[in-house]
């Protein structure tokens, strides 16, 4: 466990050396430039706050933040998807929805269409999206927070309920949901470095 927080704060590092090399490529400063550096300072947030939240072991509030984190894969992959990323930046960049775009191929950049298209390239994006939304909203995994049945006691049916405690999960699956993080944070950093990638490939296009 140890071993995988401190991994998970060596993340910090990461994003912010990914961002200084993309901000170093190429010539000049690109929308997209603002846009992944907007996603890298949201991206260290989210994974110092779980951080802070797993040692504080409430990892009830922790959890949703993993969906967050993937959220910044999906904006950020739905660049690109699209015929402008420039169009898309100022679109989104206005405070409209992204739901509404469509990308190059006529879909809408809904969070489902982004996260079948992200399936295709990062196997799982789709599994772990469904698991953490379901801390997001009020679903029964909070009723199952809070309710214990004893099994044993067939003949009274009671139910034990249980408020203000939230360490409810095993050590097994607490390791898994920080191991998953950790997934999602090297999976915005791919996301990141395509793009510092990209620039490389403009900048050669450009000079050529």
């Amino acid at each position: 466990m140890e071993e995988n927080l401190k991994e998970l704060q060596n993340c910090k590092d990461l994003f912010l050396q990914a961002t200084l090399q993309i901000l170093k490529t190429g010539n000049g400063l690109y929308t997209l430039d603002l846009m992944a550096s907007a996603i890298a300072n949201r991206a260290i947030a989210l994974s110092q706050g779980f951080t802070i939240l797993v040692q504080e072991n409430n990892y009830l509030c922790a959890l949703p933040l993993i969906r967050m984190q993937l959220d910044n894969c999906l904006r950020f992959y739905a660049t690109c998807l699209v015929k402008d990323y420039n169009d898309f930046y100022l679109y989104y960049g206005s405070g409209k929805p992204i739901c509404n775009y469509i990308d190059s191929d006529g879909n809408k950049l809904t969070d489902g269409y982004l996260v079948r298209c992200l399936e295709k390239k990062f196997s799982g994006v789709q599994k772990l999206y469904k698991e953490t939304s379901a801390y997001i909203h009020l679903s029964e995994q909070h009723l199952y927070a809070i309710a214990k049945v004893n099994k044993q006691d067939t003949k009274s049916r009671k139910i034990n309920i249980s408020v203000g405690n939230y360490d409810i999960f095993t050590e097994t699956q607490k390791r898994t949901f920080i191991q998953s993080m950790i997934s999602v944070n090297h999976l915005v950093l791919k996301c990141l470095m395509s793009w510092c990638n990209e620039k490389e490939y403009l900048k050669t296009i450009n000079h050529g």
